[in-house]
């Protein structure tokens, strides 16, 4: 991947511990997920990052998070210690999300991790701008020859397997990483007004999915299941009909259209109780 080999150490690599700093139990949780990522852990361990880093972000204070992430998998793949304290990431971590480690309380593991993520894909985003080009890189334009009817008559004509490569394409414009090669997939998202049968239809990004799971939930497969079901939007939930111009019960219905290499699964353990308006562990 990157100039130097990828080495680890045959007696402790992968087998490092994380010392907690306070209660972090929820941040080493993350971190020790992610440092098993293989093809993300090679990429720091060979130093590809750095030639992926944008130009200037020292300059502006950015950059810190990503050398941060590096050396903590230098010190779980190739130090000699058993166990380690990831200093650095907790203060970078810190600096950017401050309530995450603010009193003594367990923060939530997603959340940390979604932000870990985001940070490191604006360290690492080959499609922003250099600030060297921010002022004279003109905008993309993927308009195809795009007429009235937008992505409905695109679809007529080319078929709905190039509306989506399109809407994949626009996402890369801003959005190019190796997070975005190694997590991120794409979803397919029916919605169809249940007055005028109008169906409106979105190619979305994911990075996770959260799986919805209950007390009855036996496997994951069972979880993937309910994500994928068929939902009634009613009520506070109604959506505005375009055709319709209101707002109108409506059904929902999530396909998985693009795979990522590397699936990040969030299982939804929490619900709602009403009597008490707190959450509630399932």
């Amino acid at each position: 991947l990157g100039r130097r080999p990828l080495e680890m150490s045959k007696a402790n690599g992968g087998r490092v511990g994380l010392r907690n700093i306070g209660n972090t139990c929820f941040f080493n949780a993350t971190l020790q997920c992610l440092s098993h990522v293989a093809p993300l852990t090679a990429y720091f361990l060979t130093q590809k990052y750095r030639e992926e880093l944008h130009e200037g972000h020292e300059k502006q204070g950015r950059g810190k998070l990503a050398e941060a992430f590096a050396a903590l998998q230098r010190s779980l793949w190739q130090g000699p210690a058993a166990a380690t304290a990831p200093r650095g990431l907790h203060a970078a971590c810190a600096e950017l999300a401050p309530w995450l480690f603010a009193g003594m309380e367990q923060q939530d593991a997603q959340e940390c991790l979604m932000i870990l993520l985001d940070a490191l894909n604006d360290d690492l985003n080959l499609s922003a701008p250099r600030p060297s080009e921010a002022s004279t890189l003109p905008a993309p334009s993927l308009d195809f020859g795009l007429r009235g009817g937008g992505e409905e008559v695109l679809e007529k004509e080319r078929g709905e397997e190039f509306v989506a490569a399109l809407a994949w394409m626009r996402h890369l414009c801003g959005q190019k990483s190796v997070l975005v090669d190694l997590l991120q997939g794409q979803i397919r998202c029916l919605t169809t007004c249940l007055e005028c049968r109008h169906t409106s239809k979105v190619f979305d990004p994911i990075m996770y999915m959260s799986l919805p799971v209950s007390k009855k939930t036996t496997s994951i497969e069972a979880a993937f299941s309910a994500y994928l079901a068929e939902e009634r939007l009613g009520g506070d939930d109604r959506w505005r009909c375009p055709r319709c111009a209101r707002p109108v019960d409506s059904t929902r219905k999530i396909d998985v259209w693009k795979l990522p290499p590397v699936l990040v699964v969030h299982l939804k353990r929490f619900d709602f109780d009403r009597r008490t308006f707190q959450p509630v562990k399932i």
